[in-house]
């Protein structure tokens, strides 16, 4: 695995497939080993066969060959042994880097999801505030309205009394003033009937009595025009006094209004400049993280690299040992040979001198 390979992990899709990368340096880190494991394997083998065929062969040999033998089967096992414990730390740290990574992960995707709930909290917040100001504006003015129309209606049934009490005073005031002619009309009649002294009484009486009824009429006719018209001025007042109180609620509704519009422009902003803060302190805060993370696994992959190396100057210096006994072994085989044709000479020497 090269340790020169880097990885964007501000992109989810790099942090979703770091795993399978990871996977497949695995693999290939795997298939690696069992190249080499498999290019060790001969060697091995071909030691086992010359081990083997020298214990087959050579039964006669001394015990000072076999003990050097046996030393360098042990050694050479030995080496194969570190190698492959050697290999099996190095899958054990992959496998701790690949769990410390997939936390990292989770925790860096916790975190925004948790940014994104505050953000919207935040506005669901926001929002009602701006209804609930909106509502106290609607309220304020229907409520004004409804004070003006129940005014409005009370104005016009007092003015609509009123009318209909003068014009039944004038019925009245007519009445009477058609009895009193009547009365007039009678009395002409009856002092007709009289005698001429009491004429002049009745036409004193008449004109009196006509003077006194006009004067009673026109009376009662300015004071119900006082009436009428203070009556008016009343509902004008009224009138006045509820375009007035309808001015007054339009200025409040309106003053309200704007308060809530700057108050809701202020939240707004302070929401503004609290989600970029946040925004700000999260985005410093996984930099630094990711600093921090990179750090770690180039540190890791680094350390990988010397087990790595070591394992690698391990297994060379097993080949070597391999190689050397090899070559002891073959030196042994020769020398034993030698030792045997010496022997068979010898015994064909005997036989001969015996003979």
């Amino acid at each position: 695995m090269s340790s020169s390979r880097d990885f964007d992990y501000s992109r989810p899709q790099a942090w979703r497939n770091l795993p399978q990368q990871q996977e497949r340096m695995g693999n290939s880190s795997a298939i690696d080993y069992s190249l080499n494991n498999e290019r060790v394997q001969p060697v091995q083998s071909t030691d086992r066969s010359t081990n083997s065929i020298r214990a087959a062969s050579y039964d006669t040999m001394s015990l000072t060959y076999s003990g050097a033998a046996v030393a360098d089967n042990a050694s050479v096992a030995a080496a194969a042994q570190g190698a492959t414990d050697a290999n099996e730390s190095t899958t054990n740290v992959i496998n701790a880097i690949r769990s410390s990574v997939d936390t990292a992960v989770d925790t860096m995707w916790e975190a925004r999801r948790k940014r994104e709930k505050a953000e919207e909290e935040a506005d669901q917040k926001l929002l009602d505030a701006v209804c609930k100001a909106s509502l106290v504006e609607y309220n304020a003015r229907e409520r004004a309205l409804e004070d003006y129309e129940s005014e409005t209606t009370q104005s016009s049934q007092k003015y609509q009394t009123s009318s209909e009490a003068l014009q039944h005073a004038k019925i009245i005031a007519e009445e009477r003033k058609r009895a009193a002619m009547q009365t007039v009309i009678d009395s002409k009649t009856l002092a007709q009937q009289m005698k001429e002294k009491a004429r002049e009484a009745t036409w004193l009486y008449e004109q009196k009595n006509s003077e006194r009824l006009a004067k009673q009429a026109e009376s009662q006719s300015l004071k119900l025009r006082e009436a009428h018209e203070v009556e008016m001025r009343a509902v004008q007042k009224r009138k006045e006094e509820a375009m007035r109180k309808r001015t007054e609620a339009e200025q409040k509704a309106r003053n309200a209004r704007e308060k809530a519009e700057a108050m809701r422009r202020h939240v707004f902003q302070a929401a503004s400049k609290m989600r970029a803060n946040s925004r700000r302190q999260i985005e410093t805060q996984l930099s630094q993280e990711e600093v921090q993370r990179r750090y770690e696994m180039q540190r890791k992959l680094d350390e990988i690299k010397k087990d790595k190396e070591l394992a690698h100057q391990r297994k060379e210096a097993a080949a070597k040992k391999a190689e050397n006994a090899r070559r002891r072994a073959e030196e042994l085989c020769l020398k034993a040979k030698q030792a045997q044709a010496g022997l068979k000479s010898s015994t064909a020497a005997t036989s001969s001198f015996s003979a």
